[in-house]
């Protein structure tokens, strides 16, 4: 943010020769320009951020997002950092209403693969089972339940079709194959859980296709994630100001479900994420089909 000579600037609150790229809990609070009341004044801003936060250790590996909350002009939250954190960038914000700051010009980017209407309907149908308990979550749509192989991030429009090439390029000589999936669980725990999934198998077939499209999107500029790969659906998300009381029942309630099934893996698809005040909306942009 640029800072204005004529108004008196606050002594900064750094602790003087502290590497702040270390490991360690770091508290942070990020103001609106003018401190305008962004987040009261359009809601789905809020909702902006708060995916923006969840997708944070989705692109710094080392950073883990811990607790976080929405103010009508700034936002807190703690960040946790594993070791020294890696240089990572960000496109460049568009200036929208009133100081307010958005970014308009990226496409919001993942490769995943999508599941039949079937498995996405049992799941729909075990998600109002736990929502009935005290869980304060925020729930994934079921039409949107999907196995994601690697976020992108924000990308400019024109890169869709290097990326749907390098989709291609990934699959490449790959076959089709049975992903069993079945189970449920959270992280980082269930009596603390940040997300509830459910599981998938991690079969050989599936971790090969999920490296080679590492592979291919690092030659196309995207880091290669730092974390082993753990697939899983994403069913749900724990509200930012959920105390670890309100899962207290979520073990007991995941115990006595039962789910198991296999999904026809046949192709692996870029996909485009917009956000939305109600959750986000994912659109299939390319699929790219494994062979027979």
């Amino acid at each position: 943010m640029r800072k204005d000579s004529s108004i008196p600037q606050r002594k900064s609150v750094r602790l003087e020769g502290f590497d702040y790229a270390s490991g360690g809990a770091y508290f942070i609070t990020v103001c609106t320009e003018s401190k305008a009341p962004c987040f009261e004044r359009y809601p789905e801003l809020k909702a902006i951020v708060e995916v923006e936060w969840d997708s944070l250790p989705a692109r710094f590996p080392s950073v883990t997002a811990d607790v976080f909350v929405a103010m009508p002009n700034h936002v807190h939250g703690i960040l946790i950092l594993d070791q020294a954190g890696r240089a990572g960038s960000s496109p460049a914000p568009t200036a929208g209403r009133r100081g307010c700051t958005v970014s308009i010009e990226e496409v919001r980017s993942f490769i995943a693969i999508e599941l039949p209407e079937n498995i996405k309907g049992r799941l729909g149908e075990l998600q109002s089972r736990l929502q009935s308990g005290k869980s304060r979550a925020r729930w994934v749509a079921p039409e949107s339940i999907h196995l994601t192989l690697k976020f992108l991030g924000d990308v400019k429009p024109d890169r869709e079709a290097e990326l749907a090439a390098g989709v291609v390029a990934a699959v490449q000589g790959a076959r089709r194959f049975t992903l069993p999936v079945g189970g449920f669980g959270a992280f980082p725990s269930l009596s603390h859980p940040r997300v509830v999934w459910a599981g998938c198998q991690p079969v050989p077939p599936l971790e090969l296709l999920q490296h080679r499209v590492e592979q291919a999107m690092e030659r196309l500029g995207f880091p290669l994630e730092g974390r082993a790969f753990h697939p899983h659906l994403t069913l749900g998300r724990a509200q930012r100001d959920a105390r670890a009381s309100a899962f207290r029942d979520l073990e007991d309630r995941i115990t006595a479900l039962a789910f198991d099934g296999e999904v026809a893996v046949e192709s692996v698809d870029l996909m485009e994420s917009q956000l939305a005040r109600d959750g986000a909306r994912y659109t299939r942009r390319h699929a790219a089909a494994l062979a027979a």
